[in-house]
């Protein structure tokens, strides 16, 4: 390992002298009431970007005009700073109550590195690695997300107005280049690109919620277009806290609607040697380079495949592609082009066509892409109850077919109350499913008699669980039981 570092370090060494700078400054000059500016110096020499990409170094390097955002006239106050592992940002709250968040266009490397690594040429070249996302790329998305029936913010690129009303937090984000967008916070009544939700909230909130009673129910369908919209645009970025969750009321309860948030890793570019080794699927298969077909969609999806697995659970291939036919209608080639046209022309003559018509591809591929992923997650299936009574009835109907409902029973009588899961799984599809009942007194009812069957997990949780099993199956045993024997 300590060899393998020294030459990595020395290759690197080596390949350092053909770039110019690893420098992620941003220049900003006045013009009238504009701001024009040059993004972070991520110049390259073209031997270097055989080996670390030519990625969107002309993107960075672009001259372009944008608005001074001015606090004063937006009525912005600043509440909070934070920001994730690269990206600096400011929360702000206008006296409406509704919340603005600024993000830096420009990222920083050093957060996510190890002491004894920062300040090194380590650093360096993990900084000019930035250069693979685009700096502009969430400028786009809308008109996108717009065709294909995703929520989305509407940002707005623009430098920070120098001014006393940014308070503590002025040395930081003066003549900042940032992106400027509404954040999804409480009532969102007033925005149609949030379904008008009269209330908003956070991934925790959400799984707390729908494992306490299934009157809490995520929206699915919206889920699995989010998803595979993520998959068309080449977000890898899609941990659990890039979305918020607009509730609405049902006759059946609540449902939550996915609000997916920060494009910044749209369209990366992961090109030149040393990106495509990472980019195998024996390297790190979440950095996936944004190309006409998704190679990967498996690994680009990883960074949401915890929530997936959590709440994808109960539609069928036939669900997925008609989401995928409906994405389509929408994703027209004029939609696809006039999505770009909110860049400017300095950035159009750079990128635009390219993406375009990788964009084009991967739309009309989306029908493999969404197959590819759709059976990994079908492979194995975690099937959740909740704290209350739950019944899951588990019937294995040929050698082909086994079909799974969860009915919420009755507290005092364990009568059955409503049904609010059902879904029939394919034995060439699934190889596991995984029956979780948390709390309280769950039912657990298999029956079936069949040659061959999909392997069935049973994790009872707390309370005393019953379960009946029924089932026969001649090719072995397929159900297993994990819970006490008390309770």
């Amino acid at each position: 390992m300590r060899t393998l570092k020294k030459v990595s370090v020395l290759i690197c060494m080596i390949l350092a002298g053909f770039t110019s700078s690893f420098s992620q400054s941003i220049i900003v000059s006045s013009e009238g009431d504009s701001a024009i500016v040059i993004g972070g110096d991520y110049a390259a020499k073209s031997f270097y970007n055989t080996f670390f990409g030519e990625h969107y170094r002309s993107a960075w390097l672009a001259k372009i005009k944008v608005p001074y955002i001015d606090l004063k006239k937006e009525q912005l106050t600043p509440l909070k700073q934070g920001g994730g592992f690269q990206t600096t940002s400011l929360r702000l709250q206008r006296p409406d109550g509704s919340q603005w968040v600024f993000r830096s266009i420009a990222k920083n490397v050093e957060k996510i590195l190890p002491e004894d690594v920062r300040g090194t040429l380590t650093q360096d070249i993990l900084q000019d690695q930035i250069s693979a996302s685009h700096p502009y790329a969430a400028w786009v998305v809308p008109g996108l997300a717009d065709a294909a029936g995703v929520a989305h913010a509407i940002p707005i690129i623009g430098v920070v107005k120098d001014g006393p009303e940014l308070g503590e937090f002025r040395e930081t984000f003066k003549n900042l280049l940032v992106l400027y967008e509404q954040r999804p916070y409480k009532n969102m009544t007033k925005w149609d690109n949030y379904y008008n939700a009269k209330d908003v909230e956070n991934t925790p909130t959400v799984i707390e919620k729908t494992l306490d009673t299934p009157k809490h129910r995520v929206d699915e369908n919206n889920l699995v277009r989010a998803r595979l919209f993520d998959l068309l645009i080449g977000d890898i970025d899609r941990h659990d806290d890039q979305w918020r969750w607009g509730r609405f009321k049902s006759k059946d309860g609540t449902v939550y609607r996915p609000f997916p948030r920060d494009r910044d890793f749209a369209f990366l570019k992961a090109d030149g040697f040393f990106p495509w080794l990472v980019d195998r699927k024996w390297g790190n298969r979440r950095v996936s380079n944004f190309d006409y077909k998704t190679e990967d969609p498996v690994g680009l999806a990883s960074g949401g495949n915890p929530l997936d697995r959590h709440w994808i659970t109960q539609l069928e291939w036939n669900d997925w592609a008609a989401i995928v036919d409906s994405m389509k209608a929408g994703l027209t080639d004029k939609a696809i082009e006039d999505a770009f046209l909110r860049w400017p022309k300095e950035l159009r003559d750079l990128h635009a066509d390219e993406l375009i018509g990788k964009l084009k591809a991967r739309r009309d591929k989306l029908h493999e892409t969404a197959e590819i992923y759709y059976k990994s997650l079908a492979e194995y299936v975690d099937v959740k109850g909740t704290s209350k009574r739950d019944l899951f009835e588990v019937r294995r109907f040929s050698d082909d077919e086994t079909i799974v409902k969860v009915f919420k029973l009755k507290e005092k009588s364990g009568k059955k109350d409503y049904e609010y899961y059902s879904r029939t799984f394919k034995t060439s599809e699934t190889k596991e499913l995984r029956l979780f009942g948390f709390g309280a007194n769950d039912v657990f009812d298999i029956d079936g008699k069949v040659n061959s069957a999909i392997l069935v997990r049973i994790i009872g949780g707390e309370g005393d669980d019953q379960i009946l099993n029924k089932s026969i199956v001649s090719g072995g045993k397929k159900t297993i039981v994990y819970d006490t024997k008390d309770g």
